[in-house]
């Protein structure tokens, strides 16, 4: 980096700029990967380099997307239009398949199919793996938050994921095919299968300090089945303060499960004991549920 500084070289600058970025983002350091990423972006779209742009700017996204939705979003659209523009059709796909997952966590459910059908229109033309597995992940997972046609988000999970090597060759797909398996265990209430996939997807999330935030409503369910019931409605106000996702009001199971605490807790008492869960401290949690985790997989 320090050479190509000296040569002013912006191109491979922005390249290596990006690279310890995604350096620091597999120690599990998003933080410390923000600036090398911005300061990469910049240039790329300083010195024209669209190829670059187009196929950094959903990495970016993926940053910045809770702090800055609106900027991320607009980001994502210029990606598209610059992939448009020098006929890249990975970028296209991937900037479409980012918007995908956006709308979906923003409960735009409907919004969210259109852009990971346009994304699987355009990656299957070049036979792209990385968006068409992720948007047929994804779109496994609007299945199972409607609680509509849970059969054929099985079917896309299993066709997307056919075996172990392929859940395992890349981040993006262990992680969201671990999300689409808890949530549609969750979905079709199979505790023994959820407690499962909550147990891998715990040990690979900690490790890598992915957002887990987005499984605790299933890890609520896991501990109500076990009697749990308080615990469980204290996770639900602990997730609720600390992870609000627009997508969780959306998910029918969730829903159910949610009324069932109340019918049986009572509605004060429900209430009660979610404004405890709202004041339980985030290291607190994550130590409790690393700990029990671990236990029950003999770790």
């Amino acid at each position: 980096l320090r050479c190509y500084r000296e040569l002013n070289d912006k191109f491979y600058i922005a390249r290596l700029l990006d690279d310890i970025g995604w350096c620091y983002s597999l120690l599990g350091d998003n933080d410390a990967r923000l600036p090398f990423s911005e300061q990469s972006l910049a240039m790329r779209q300083e010195i024209g380099d669209l190829m670059g742009f187009t196929e950094a700017a959903p990495g970016y996204f993926v940053l910045i997307r809770e702090k800055n939705p609106q900027k991320g979003f607009q980001l994502l659209e210029e990606a598209y239009n610059a992939g448009q523009l020098i006929h890249n059709r990975f970028g296209m796909a991937m900037a479409k398949t980012m918007m995908g997952i956006f709308s979906m966590y923003m409960g735009l459910l409907d919004q969210s199919w259109e852009y990971l059908e346009e994304s699987l229109a355009l990656a299957t033309q070049v036979n792209y793996d990385l968006p068409i597995i992720l948007s047929r992940l994804i779109m496994a997972q609007i299945l199972c938050l409607r609680g509509e046609e849970l059969q054929r988000s099985w079917q896309l999970i299993q066709s997307t994921l056919p075996s172990e090597e392929k859940l395992s060759s890349q981040h993006g797909y262990l992680v969201n095919g671990l999300t689409s398996y808890v949530i549609y265990y969750a979905s079709t209430n199979d505790i023994s299968e959820l407690e499962r996939s909550l147990i891998r997807f715990w040990r690979l999330i900690w490790e890598h300090k992915f957002n887990f935030l987005s499984i605790m409503p299933a890890i609520s369910m896991l501990l109500a089945s076990k009697g749990q019931k308080q615990r469980a409605v204290a996770l639900l106000g602990f997730t609720l303060k600390h992870g609000a996702m627009a997508w969780f009001s959306h998910w029918k199971a969730l829903s159910d499960f949610q009324q069932s605490l109340k019918n049986e807790l009572g509605i004060e008492a429900y209430n009660i004991t979610i404004e405890q869960g709202e004041a339980l401290d985030l290291d607190t949690v994550v130590q409790d549920i690393l700990a029990e985790f671990a236990a029950d997989d003999g770790m």
